[in-house]
């Protein structure tokens, strides 16, 4: 199972957006992203909605996990 800062990079970069270009579409500084992306730091729930919602990303992408089972 992946980390949600290995999932977050991956979303950014299949979007393929900078972190700074990222961070500014959830209106946040580049430094918050790369924070993701290392570990250390988590997005909130409502950055995570914002995620899934501006990006169109399902949310096991951002979790790695199956709803389902």
């Amino acid at each position: 199972m992946k980390t949600i800062a290995e999932n977050i990079r991956t979303i950014r970069q299949q979007l393929g957006l900078t972190q700074k270009q990222f961070a500014a579409k959830l209106g946040y500084d580049s430094r918050i992203v790369s924070w993701w992306e290392h570990g250390r730091g988590k997005p909130d729930i409502d950055t995570v909605k914002l995620i899934h919602e501006l990006f169109n990303v399902d949310y096991e992408e951002i979790f790695d996990y199956d709803l389902e089972n």
